[in-house]
């Protein structure tokens, strides 16, 4: 099958080239393309595309790609992608193109850790096919019925996919997020504690991975006020670094992962990586992603206190709770080509 993945700001770029690397060994055609927007808002840089794609998107289509009367369109058996842009919803809307006999299959899914997922369970009722991060909300999703008949409901995010073990890196990473923690106090008070980390083990990397550089992607829907470069000061030991490196080289040599409310946990566990939640940061009643996080990892025995952090005492996941959430590689894919094939003409 030829399969499309757009891309318009770096959520959906580190999405799409997810999906293609999980596909790299299954013979589809998989299309990665840099889609403009009709307005001048551009939420990803060359600098993420090029440390993410090192080759560049395949293609870049242009603000009015994503119409019914595009012929174009018919080249893919699919459109796969995360956030659902207006001219992709418009389409998913348009009864011309959905009676169309040779046309893609619309395949949503959510963007990672989604902490409001009814909303997000709204903006993709309109599509070919939804996948929803667990198999309870794919049951909450079938239960509200706000989803087209025909329409195919599974579960499993790309981010959601265990890996085969295998051996870990030494070095220490605490994954960024954009909008938490929310305050400079809490961010500085994070910053001490990997200084912390970094002074009771001289041996290993500590790393300090970056969302994005500050300044960059400043119209982003989530824009980070307070940047880590900024707060971290200049009194940090030798073996503390920031870096902007792509997913998958962090988790490439990562021996622990640490994050506050990034979905790089998802993808971290999936990779066997030992992960550790921590939400004990200083003013963490004003941010409003600690509860939600804490109530997502309810169960997984993830969760950490100070102590343990700073000891890097990190534990296995529960089993039970992993297996709620995440999927094997071979039944993301099945579940993938199966939304697909349903109902699809052949291009």
């Amino acid at each position: 099958m030829r399969l499309l993945l757009p891309f318009i700001d770096d959520s959906t770029l580190f999405f799409a080239a997810r999906v293609r690397s999980l596909l790299a060994t299954t013979g589809h055609t998989v299309v990665t393309a840099h889609h403009s927007l009709e307005t001048d808002y551009s939420g990803v840089t060359d600098r993420q595309i090029a440390t993410v794609l090192p080759k560049g998107p395949d293609i870049t289509t242009p603000s009015d790609f994503f119409r019914s009367s595009n012929p174009a369109l018919s080249d893919y058996d699919a459109v796969v992608f995360c956030r659902p842009s207006r001219d992709l919803t418009a389409l998913g809307r348009d009864k011309s193109f959905l009676s169309r006999r040779e046309r893609p299959r619309l395949v949503a899914y959510l963007g990672g850790l989604d902490f409001t997922p009814e909303k997000g369970m709204r903006n993709r009722a309109m599509f070919d096919a939804v996948f929803l991060n667990s198999d309870r909300d794919a049951q909450i999703y079938r239960s509200l019925k706000i989803g087209r008949r025909d329409q195919f409901i599974g579960w499993g995010h790309p981010y959601y996919v265990l890996s085969p073990r295998r051996s870990l890196g030494e070095n220490i990473y605490f994954f960024a997020q954009a909008l938490s923690p929310a305050t400079w106090a809490s961010r500085e008070f994070i910053c001490r504690v990997l200084k912390a980390i970094a002074r009771g083990n001289p041996n290993r990397k500590v790393f300090l991975k970056l969302r994005h550089l500050p300044g960059e992607n400043d119209r982003h829907k989530h824009k980070e006020v307070f940047a880590y470069p900024d707060i971290v000061g200049p009194d940090g030991p030798a073996n503390l670094h920031m870096t902007a490196c792509s997913m998958s080289e962090a988790i490439e040599d990562a021996g622990i992962a640490i994050t506050c409310t990034s979905t790089a946990a998802m993808e971290t566990i999936g990779a066997g990586i030992p992960t550790m939640i921590y939400l004990d940061y200083i003013e963490r009643y004003r941010d409003p992603l600690t509860g939600p996080m804490a109530a997502e990892f309810a169960g997984s025995d993830l969760i950490t206190d100070t102590t343990r952090l700073l000891q890097l005492r990190a534990r296995e996941p529960n089993p039970t709770w992993l297996q709620t959430r995440f999927r094997s590689h071979a039944a993301f894919i099945s579940e993938l080509e199966a939304a697909i094939s349903q109902g699809r003409t052949p291009c």
